[in-house]
């Protein structure tokens, strides 16, 4: 990853010290964007649930599938990273949200499917993870990743 971020002109020392702002003209939820590099050509997207260690609900889905669109359609960005704020990537999906699902709804009704934006990404997409990251997360987000 180190060698990847340095073609770009970003370090990755720098990645942990980075200020995040929200350019995009609608406010996000639960997500932060920037661009970052020194060319501003990296698109950084940090998940922003901290309280809940960054579970993903669809709130946190859709945002990041609207920031990864985004990315996707800027000609100015060569490559896209995402990571978690606070001390987990993220907590894998948010049971709270789940609750009301039984094994019917949750295996007919299309349950997550909304959540694979990220396998249509053409533009280099790195996890930096940081901190806690449960397996089936970093699995449904970027091992699926083609």
């Amino acid at each position: 990853m180190t060698s990847l971020l340095s073609r770009i002109g970003y370090s990755t020392s720098r990645l942990c010290r980075v200020s995040i702002r929200t350019f995009t003209t609608g406010q996000r939820e639960f997500i932060l964007t920037e661009k970052i590099g020194e060319k501003k050509n990296v698109g950084l997207i940090k998940l922003n649930r901290p309280k809940a260690l960054n579970a993903l609900c669809d709130g946190l889905m859709n945002d990041l599938n609207s920031a990864l669109a985004e990315f996707e359609a800027d000609p100015e960005i060569a490559a896209m990273i995402i990571t978690g704020n606070g001390k987990a990537f993220a907590a894998g999906a948010d049971i709270k949200e789940m609750k009301e699902y039984d094994f019917t709804k949750v295996f007919s009704g299309g349950f997550l499917t909304g959540w694979t934006h990220i396998n249509q990404c053409k533009k280099p997409t790195i996890a930096a993870v940081n901190g806690y990251a449960v397996s089936i997360c970093v699995n449904k987000l970027f091992l699926s990743y083609h």
